[in-house]
């Protein structure tokens, strides 16, 4: 009886420590996806912030916006278009 008891608790402390390190990948990688996103973004990730209420529609929002200016095919513009465009 003792024995199951034992194993009982080495597998309960076994399945904590897995789920604390876990927990901590998980808000490691959500802290650095918000940093990531409010360096893309600068002032534009503060002012959705504020819009929305929250970091977490926000970042959804500003998510979204990557994901669809992602299917856009942006080219870089020619030297001579460029100073057109500038003088424009």
């Amino acid at each position: 009886m003792d024995t199951i008891s034992t194993q009982t608790w080495i597998i309960l402390a076994g399945v904590v420590v897995l789920a604390l390190i876990a927990l901590a990948v998980w808000f490691f990688y959500h802290k650095k996806q918000s940093h990531r996103l409010e360096q893309r973004f600068g002032p534009e990730y503060g002012r959705s912030v504020d819009e929305l209420g929250s970091r977490t529609k926000a970042e959804s929002e500003l998510k979204a916006r990557e994901k669809r200016v992602d299917q856009f095919n942006i080219v870089p513009l020619a030297p001579s278009e460029a100073a057109r465009f500038s003088e424009a």
